[in-house]
């Protein structure tokens, strides 16, 4: 069953706020994997978005500096942050979704540590 990727995000929330266990270790382990493939795609889009927000700036200085060459720097860089504020707002959409994905990637992990060092201790983990 392929799923939504926010369905599997709300899967991961909670499978490790809800005290994961042994049982649970195959499905976190499941999607730990897909959330990784989700964080790579966000951490990708977050790089496109800077790619983005860099070239909408550097138009719209060189279009400023162009209506005004006797413009300062720093009220032509103010005027360029103004002309691409949604340039900017996407960009940091996008940061924070890759912070957030990765910081539920990071929770999985010591879930998965947690569950196979108690595993040790308690002689092993067991299956089923």
């Amino acid at each position: 069953m392929v799923q939504s990727a926010g369905e599997v995000v709300s899967r991961a929330i909670q499978l490790t706020t809800g005290n994961p266990t042994v049982e649970s270790l195959d499905e976190l382990i499941q999607v730990f994997s897909e959330v990784s493939w989700l964080a790579a795609d966000a951490e990708s889009l977050a790089e496109r978005a800077e790619m983005g927000r860099k070239q909408v700036q550097a138009t719209a200085y060189v279009k400023r500096k162009m209506e005004d060459p006797k413009a300062t720097a720093a009220f032509v860089e103010a005027q360029v942050t103004m002309d691409t504020r949604t340039a900017i707002e996407t960009e940091v959409d996008a940061r924070s979704k890759a912070r957030r994905l990765k910081a539920l990637l990071e929770s999985l992990e010591q879930s998965i540590n947690a569950i196979k060092f108690l595993g040790r201790m308690d002689g092993g983990v067991r299956y089923g």
